[in-house]
């Protein structure tokens, strides 16, 4: 297990009336899959942070939290549970980011969002590696039951950074191996117990050889 905080700079982007972007882009689309277009009918070139191999391991298959990279299949789910606001819903153009969040008085004790990996997938004995920023925008207790749930461990040094420096982004890079299990197998964003107002940009999670 791995968990550092640094510094990340922000990604780019361009308008094009072209029919493909350069390689290491793709189209910006909204929350249903379509293409957001500008003023002036021209596409929006986004940095695909999944292109390119960005965690360079060997055969590696990549998941992220945008509607196009959530590689549902019948043996990887992507869910939500809780009352966190949907994802649909819940996208920051100014931040660029995903804002998981609650009501203030929410008192219900699981908030998650991520992938339920079935009984045929091959994550298992692979190494995985999960990078992203978190901005919390309010102070949250540490419960102790929050992170990045990993099948049936929890990652969260980055939570209790994010806790400590409300505000301001920390970032992750939590790597392990992938155990070989039967039953439940979850990789989660957990928020148990407690209200959250998080942002969570530039996620990317890999299972490699």
């Amino acid at each position: 297990m791995k968990d550092t905080l640094n510094v990340k700079i922000p990604y780019s982007s361009y308008t094009c009336s072209c029919v493909s972007c350069e390689a290491g882009y793709k189209f910006e689309t909204d929350q249903d899959g379509n293409q957001v277009l500008d003023i002036n009918g021209n596409g929006i070139c986004v940095v695909d942070i999944l292109a390119g191999n960005p965690h360079g391991g060997v055969n590696c298959v990549y998941y992220g939290l945008d509607a196009d990279q959530r590689g549902e299949t019948t043996d990887v789910e992507f869910r939500e549970g809780g009352k966190l606001t949907p994802l649909e819903d819940s996208y920051d153009e100014a931040e660029q980011a995903w804002r998981l969040s609650t009501a203030t008085d929410s008192t219900t004790i699981f908030h998650w969002v991520g992938w339920v990996i079935g009984e045929s997938a091959t994550f298992a004995d692979r190494e995985f590696r999960a990078t992203f920023q978190a901005k919390f925008l309010s102070s949250r207790a540490d419960l102790g039951n929050d992170g990045l749930l990993i099948y049936t461990a929890k990652h969260d040094q980055w939570l209790k950074d994010g806790i400590d420096n409300v505000g301001t982004y920390v970032s992750a890079d939590v790597v392990t191996t992938v155990p070989n299990l039967t039953g439940e197998r979850k990789v989660l964003l957990i928020f148990d117990g407690a209200p959250v107002d998080v942002l969570i940009k530039d996620f990317v999670m890999s299972v490699c050889d």
